[in-house]
Order: structure tokens, then sequence, then C-alpha cells
């Protein structure tokens, strides 16, 4: 049964079928990676390690969290096998972090349920059915984060 808080019916039902498909898209992603030993966190870290050549300050501006919350999660990354580091040879006071096989391994399995995950997600839409979809999240997005800055 839908709760109806807002009068308008058309914006009720938009507000429950958004919360419904963060929910089921949610609980289908748990279930689809439930035997990835990584979490999404470590994943992402992983993945922009690997990817990347960005420097610690600029994956914590890009994951949204503090340098320090970022070493430790490296820290733990590296104390399981994932990454390893080496000191910098043209600047020994910095270091580069290189993944394990054990993680790229891991990885590529993640990426790659990730990617069944999105075939399944978006089976019967077509591109433009997509891009116009991005529009109107983009254009929601941009409202609530003009409401954060007043």
């Amino acid at each position: 049964m839908k709760v109806k808080m807002v009068e308008d019916p058309l914006m009720s039902d938009l507000m429950h079928t958004l919360a419904h498909v963060k929910e089921m898209m949610n609980q289908r992603f748990m279930c689809d990676t439930k035997d990835f030993k990584l979490n999404r966190q470590s994943a992402e870290l992983l993945y922009l390690i690997d990817h990347t050549s960005k420097s610690q300050k600029e994956i914590a501006e890009i994951l949204c969290i503090r340098e320090a919350t970022l070493s430790v999660r490296i820290k733990r990354l590296e104390k399981i096998g994932y990454l390893r580091k080496e000191a910098d040879e043209k600047d020994r006071r910095r270091y580069r972090l290189f993944l394990t096989d054990k993680a790229r391994d891991e990885l590529d399995e993640g990426i790659q349920k990730v990617n069944e995950f999105y075939d399944v997600l978006t089976k019967g839409l077509t591109q433009e059915d997509i891009e116009s979809l991005l529009r109107v999240y983009k254009k929601v997005e941009k409202n609530l984060e003009e409401m954060e800055g007043s």
C-alpha cells in the first residue's frame, strides 16, 4: 500500500516510484554482489588507483572523503593484500600504489557483475530513453543542490 503524503497524485506516484526503484536496485545489487569480497567504496578506490594517475588528495576529492579517511582505507587494502606501495623513483618522499593480482582479479570480477547488473537494469531502454532519464535526474539533482545552498 502506498502512503500518500503529497496531495498531487502524480507527484505522489513519482516519489513512491523513485524510492521503490532505489530500494529494488540496492537489494538486487546486494544480492548480485554478495560473494564479492570488496565493498563498493574499496572497489571504487582500487579502480581509481588502477585507472588514473590521481594524487591521494585528488582521489579523496573524487570520493568525497577526507584524506585521513582515504589513508585508512589504503592501509586496510594494503594489509589484506590488495595494494602494494613502492617509493616513487623521482621523489622518495612520495610513494606509488599498485594493485596486486588478487585485487585485480577481484576488481575485474566486480566490474563484470556491475556491467551485467546495468545490462539488466536498462533492458528494453533505448539510448534515447537513457539520455532522457539522465537529463531529468540531472535537473532534479540541480534543484536539490540549489536547496542545499539556500
